[in-house]
């Protein structure tokens, strides 16, 4: 598990009850072919007793790495966030002389366009004690929000804290550990150690925060010996300004590497070495009246998309890439929205054999995408993505449209294709793809295409059911993890491939302190054709399935999680399967809040506990395929 991700882990049951708002209403824009909507935000209304409050502050707390964002309510009482990632959020609006209001909201995506409403009561009128008294409500709001509070004019008759007293510092922290023992990178024994660490203070309208985090693996018996058999460290640097300066700038500097000295197939050859470095840069800002972003990584790795089992099959032992992709998005009117970009790839490889002697693939993309909402039910996307690729141009078009079929259902449609200028001269590259993100084409597709219907009911419970169809026209690799210990747990896609797919989600507030999410996918497809010394037919299946439970009233979450990879390359001049890879894996994970307990005292600590347990065919074969193979993995984390 990626340190710099168990903040998320750790915290995805800690948002225990929510003070009533007077509405929460989500409307899902987002489209396979291209990611773009109608504004997506978190947008609302603060008033009290239906007159609207100017000046309140609107406070974002993303719970998955304690970032927040403010924004203020115009004249009309109204405040927009933008586009916010997807995650678990605290949505806190506050204005002095008025109880404090929050909602608990879920973006599953970006693309999502989220209304709250919130209706603040005076002081004066809270209740002496109860669920809904200035302090139960108080101990509902992260510290740092209520630290922004007070600089903003919070005040209450009885004393302070010591815990307000360490708010008015205005300095944050957090300090994470974890330890674990199984077989990782599929060595047959092996221990794993991580911690991570984060400080981010307020220096007058500048928020700066830094991350940092590191994991060791070592090699307890078996094949390899009984040292050290890989790393990873991260380190990254955000700076985010605040409500004073119009652009609200933020900007991340981050880089992460990782090394493995995984075992080899052959017993007597020597390791297979993985080298991965990843330093990227993002910035945003609020301009004219739309959000301008720009992304820029460069990664190098040695055998890090590189399966021992298809060696000779064309995957580059190594590349250098660098992708920058811009882009702006701002609203047109109140029906119109419009984004706009470009995006340049320069893809350097080595080669792996004299049939893929590797070189270069540069590409050079310019996009326009503009959702227009003809009437109260009725959206349309359309769009076009030109990409041009060693003097050879391409055109994908894409369009969508999404119905509302009543007061709580929704209906979608989306395609995207590309058009070749010359079949013949398209040239095939070869792109990693992370499960998850799938729901938007990626560059290594030919066509995309998706239908869903999706149903939200008036407390914020949803169900969606999405069908996708992938065609693809490169070779790509399917990962399941982001940990970087688990990087051969993917499948290869090749071009030629259909994949549909569908996928079910439901979010469900079984109470009002328990919600729980469920979402299963499932695949079946290939067909596609990978040239090499003995050409080969594709085959692949998937499904991975979760149920997410979170008991906010004990600050308890519960994971249980399924998924099963398949895939056969089958030589076309022979009968049999000539490379196979089957396997299955069960999740168990439990994460618990403490700040019920230790609340007071100004910490807030989270408990995790992580337990795997998985079976199949092994790309380096140390185990047999039946053999059971497990995980467990524990960690803590305080905040302060």
């Amino acid at each position: 598990m990626n340190a710099l991700l168990i903040t998320a882990l750790l915290l995805a049951a800690t948002s225990p009850g929510t003070p009533p708002v007077t509405e929460d209403r989500q409307v899902d824009l987002r489209s396979a072919v291209g990611g773009s909507s109608i504004a997506p935000s978190v947008s609302g209304f603060v008033a009290n007793d239906g007159v609207p409050l100017a000046s309140a502050g609107v406070y974002a707390y993303r719970l998955a790495d304690l970032s927040m964002r403010k924004v203020v309510t115009d004249a009309a009482g109204t405040f927009s966030f933008g586009a916010l990632p997807s995650g678990i959020y605290k949505i806190i609006a506050h204005k002095p002389g008025f109880l404090p209001a929050m909602v608990v909201v879920t973006r599953a995506n970006a693309a999502i366009f989220q209304q709250i409403e919130f209706a603040l009561s005076p002081e004066e009128e809270i209740a002496v004690e109860g669920e809904d008294d200035f302090w139960s409500i108080r101990e509902r709001i992260p510290t740092d929000v209520l630290r922004e509070m007070s600089v903003a004019g919070l005040s209450h008759s009885q004393p302070a804290t010591a815990a307000e007293e360490l708010m008015a510092t205005r300095i944050r922290a957090e300090v994470q550990a974890l330890s674990g023992a199984g077989q990782f990178a599929s060595a047959e024994s092996s221990t794993l150690t991580g911690g991570a660490a984060s400080v981010a203070a307020q220096i007058g309208a500048l928020e700066v925060g830094v991350e940092g985090s590191f994991r060791d693996l070592q090699a307890k018996s078996g094949r390899t010996s009984a040292s050290a058999l890989g790393s990873t460290n991260g380190l990254a640097l955000n700076l985010e300004t605040g409500d004073s300066d119009p652009l609200n700038s933020r900007l991340q500097v981050s880089g992460h590497r990782g090394e493995l000295g995984a075992p080899s197939t052959n017993p007597t050859a020597a390791p297979l070495e993985v080298d991965y470095e990843r330093y990227g840069v993002r910035w945003a800002a609020d301009v004219g009246g739309g959000t301008s972003q720009l992304r820029a990584d460069f990664t190098e790795e040695a055998n890090f998309y590189r399966d021992p089992r298809l060696a000779e099959l064309g995957i580059p032992i190594g590349s250098s890439t660098l992708n920058v992709v811009g882009q702006y998005q701002r609203p047109l009117g109140d029906r119109t929205s419009v984004r706009t970009g470009v995006r340049h790839s320069n893809r350097s490889t080595e080669g792996l054999s004299p049939a893929s002697r590797g070189g270069e693939l540069e590409r050079f993309e310019l996009f326009g995408v503009a959702d227009m909402k003809l009437a109260d039910d009725l959206t349309i996307e359309y769009g076009l993505f030109t990409t041009m690729n060693d003097g050879e141009v391409a055109f994908s078009p894409q369009a969508g449209v999404i119905v509302g079929l009543g007061s709580h259902w929704r209906a979608g449609a989306s395609v995207r294709q590309r058009i070749h200028q010359d079949e013949n001269a398209w040239r095939v590259g070869f792109a990693p793809l992370y499960f998850g993100s799938t729901e938007r084409c990626s560059s290594a597709e030919e066509g995309c295409y998706r239908v869903h219907l999706t149903r939200t009911s008036a407390n914020g419970d949803q169900i969606e059911v999405a069908a996708t169809l992938r065609e693809f026209a490169d070779v790509a690799r399917l990962y399941f993890s982001d940990d970087f210990f688990d990087q051969f747990e993917s499948l290869l896609f090749v071009p030629g491939d259909r994949m549909p797919e569908v996928r079910l989600s439901i979010d469900q507030r079984l109470s009002p302190s328990i919600k729980t999410r469920f979402e299963s996918t499932v695949a079946s497809g290939g067909g596609g054709v990978l040239l090499g010394p003995v050409p080969r037919e594709n085959a692949v299946d998937y499904l991975v399935t979760s149920l997410d439970t979170r008991f906010e009233s004990s600050e308890t979450g519960l994971l249980v999680a399924f998924h099963r990879l398949q895939q056969s390359l089958t030589g076309l001049t022979r009968l049999e399967t000539v490379d196979s890879y089957d396997m299955d894996r069960l999740q168990l994970m439990v994460t618990q809040g403490l700040g019920g307990l230790l609340g007071a005292a100004g910490l807030n600590w989270d408990l995790l506990l992580d337990m795997q347990v998985s079976r199949g065919s092994d790309p380096f074969e140390l185990a047999d395929a039946d053999e059971l193979r497990r995980r467990v993995v524990g960690g803590v984390a305080v905040r302060f």
